[in-house]
């Protein structure tokens, strides 16, 4: 059963990350990127900040702010611990599906 977990989306820094399709370990614009032992499809995205609504019950009883890239419309990574996630905006009934 999925956890809907309320953030806000902060504006925009200016910042960017790159994600390359060779499972090298995803960086910031702001530190070095390391080359590629191949050649890889490479996307630059925005970096995005989500302040977290404080959760108790999950160990998170303070808001939290987490760097994210988003990658489709309902998926994101957290750049911190380089988990993805589902999301959706509030008031939209969107659920994953069983495969995602």
């Amino acid at each position: 059963i999925p956890r809907w977990w309320g953030a806000t989306l902060l504006q925009p820094d200016g910042r960017v990350h790159v994600l390359t399709d060779d499972g090298s370990d995803f960086q910031s614009a702001n530190s070095p990127v390391p080359t590629p032992q191949k050649p890889a499809d490479v996307a630059t995205v925005p970096i995005r900040v989500l302040d977290y609504d404080p959760c108790a019950e999950y160990g998170f009883p303070e808001r939290s702010l987490e760097e994210v890239v988003f990658l489709s419309d309902h998926n994101l990574l957290n750049l911190s611990s380089g988990t993805r996630a589902h999301y959706r905006r509030e008031g939209t009934a969107w659920e994953p599906s069983d495969v995602e």
